[in-house]
């Protein structure tokens, strides 16, 4: 009976921790859809990927952000190599180097198959879904942003809390 503070203190602490420490969000890619845009892009010329690039932007759901395709330099940021035409048809400017730090560590080490990365970046937190268009180092990329629930924050905050404050009471009391 004199374990039970302790036991809900430390299950309140270890929710609190697990709730703040969580990933956001589940990210749902359409992975087929991704596949066979793949296949057609590593199968097309380069000056054709903007085209087909904003034929696969206008199928995908509007929760992902942003497809383009991408060039991964070993030991440097990747570079993106073509993004969707724009609502007017004229070609966005490529060959800038893509931001994200997790995603350029995970692009150097050249994956052979699809991959789900997660990372917080400028206080946002972004879920990128990468396919191998072939073995020259070039992938799809499709990044979404997602938002952390502000309850699930809350109520990190509020298990950790709970925890801390009843394990010092205990101490205190002891």
């Amino acid at each position: 009976m004199r374990l039970w503070p302790w036991s809900v203190a430390v299950l309140c602490g270890a929710i609190g921790g697990f709730l703040l420490l969580k990933p956001p969000g589940q990210a749902d890619f359409p992975e087929e859809l991704l596949r066979q845009a793949a296949n057609q892009l590593a199968a097309s010329p380069e000056h054709t990927w903007p085209e087909l690039l904003a034929e696969l932007d206008s199928k995908l759901p509007e929760t992902i952000a942003q497809v383009m395709v991408v060039h991964s330099v070993p030991e440097e940021h990747a570079i993106v190599l073509a993004v969707p035409l724009d609502s007017s048809g004229e070609e966005q400017a490529a060959g800038w180097a893509v931001p994200f730090r997790r995603l350029n560590s995970v692009l150097s080490g050249n994956p052979t198959h699809p991959v789900v990365i997660r990372e917080k970046h400028k206080g946002g937190y972004y879920v990128h879904y990468l396919q191998p268009l072939d073995e020259s180092s070039r992938y799809l990329l499709a990044s979404m942003l997602t938002q952390k629930a502000a309850a699930e924050s809350v109520a990190g905050f509020v298990a950790l809390a709970l925890g801390i404050g009843m394990i010092l009471i205990r101490l205190f009391r002891s």
